[in-house]
């Protein structure tokens, strides 16, 4: 924020002296009065010091100082005309308007400042090569330059192009040596628009070889797009502390007394302290839900190891699109490093004894059809209790309990 409020003051201060440009433009043009030259724009004359110059980009107007042509010779005062005309034919001016709106947006960046600097230099250069190529002489046009910068002074309006900008004594030499006109081969012609596709094009391909990770996996995780056919999204308000998971009923889904955040722990297959972010109620309240769907899994033959992990991974597939229709989320990953516990085993070895058989459930306080709990793990306060478990569903178990 701290930040943004620097940048806006900066956009700001740009605004302000952008109108106080404008302000100082509308002055001349006012005080301006008309003069009889036939040329393809309306030529005024104004009683600033200001050398002659070119203003406006949709309706351009040339303003000349008054008595410039009693301070310049008739040939001077033509090659005056000429360059203020190459002006208006390469739309100097609109360069020179975009470029201050960019100069406001940036005006943080010392590249924007230089490349200002050569715009001009570049502008003038480029109206003294067509002066001299429309036949003007050297010398005529050079001391034109130097008494216009005699005489008068330069225009404060970067938005509008004279005769005296830019490093005046490299352009007289230019102009004097005969060097200001360099008609670019066809080879230079082909180098420089190959640096142009490669200025352009270079930073879009190291942007596609470079995408964020996280912005390809979100896109590998919305490829599937499946949702669930029915679903039932209720407040829970038992006020019981305890949640669980049900992946058994066949095609479905379902979820008791549950929070959001463990939703997003559930679907996104990551815990519930690896989760940041997000509104006080993600963690408080707690929901219901029942759902059912057609599965990719049908196409497996039933009871098969493959068929369960394919039908659990597409449902919390299908889990993600329901969390982002119902609540409106949206997550992204990041990679952060995280405090930790290591499960390892003591230098005497581990005195388990495994369970034959035994097929672990997500839902252990559901009684089998015998009537004894379910194969699962139980966490209360102070006690821990599991039947036919895993290891992993014990360091989980321990992972949700120390939040490491």
């Amino acid at each position: 924020m701290v930040l943004l409020g620097v940048w806006l003051c900066g956009v700001l201060l740009g605004l302000i002296f952008l109108v106080r440009l404008l302000r100082q433009i509308r002055a001349v043009e006012r005080t301006a009065t008309p003069l009889g030259f036939n040329l393809p724009i309306p030529v005024m004359s104004s009683s600033t010091r200001f050398e002659p110059g070119v203003f406006g980009i949709r309706k351009p107007i040339l303003v000349l100082p008054a008595g410039i042509t009693g301070r310049l010779t008739r040939a001077q005062l033509e090659a005056v005309l000429v360059h203020e005309l190459c002006h208006v034919r390469r739309r100097d001016n609109l360069t020179a308007a975009i470029h201050m709106v960019v100069e406001m947006i940036f005006w943080f960046h010392p590249l924007v400042w230089w490349i200002r600097s050569q715009l001009v230099a570049e502008r003038e250069r480029a109206c003294d090569e067509d002066v001299l190529r429309l036949g003007t002489d050297p010398q005529v046009y050079a001391e034109c330059i130097l008494n216009t910068c005699r005489y008068y002074l330069e225009a404060p309006f970067v938005c509008m192009s004279g005769v005296t900008g830019s490093d005046l004594k490299k352009r007289i030499a230019r102009i004097v040596s005969g060097c200001a006109v360099d008609r670019l081969a066809f080879k230079k012609k082909l180098l420089l628009a190959a640096a142009a596709g490669a200025a352009v094009a270079g930073p879009i391909a190291f942007g596609l070889m470079n995408a964020p990770a996280s912005r390809a996996q979100s896109q590998t995780e919305s490829t599937p797009a499946q949702t669930f056919e029915i679903a039932s999204v209720k407040p829970n308000k038992s006020g019981e502390r305890g949640g669980w998971f049900d992946y058994s009923s066949g095609r479905g889904f379902g979820a008791t007394n549950v929070t959001l955040e463990m939703l997003i722990a559930e679907a996104y297959s990551v815990r519930e302290f690896q989760i940041f972010g997000g509104s006080g109620w993600l963690r408080s309240d707690r929901f219901d839900i029942e759902a059912k769907a057609s599965s990719p899994a049908d196409q497996l033959p039933n009871g098969s190891d493959d068929r369960r992990k394919l039908d659990k991974e597409s449902r919390k597939r299908m889990l993600q699109t329901l969390l982002a229709d119902r609540f409106a989320l949206k997550v992204h990953r990041e990679m952060r490093e995280l405090p930790m516990y290591a499960l390892v085993v003591s230098k005497n070895g581990p005195k388990l004894q495994g369970v034959p058989g035994a097929l672990e459930t997500p839902n252990p306080k559901e009684p089998n059809a015998s009537g004894a709990k379910a194969p699962g793990i139980r966490v209360g306060w102070g006690h821990m209790f599991g039947r036919a478990v895993t290891l992993r569903s014990l360091a989980d178990a321990l992972a949700r309990l120390v939040n490491r």
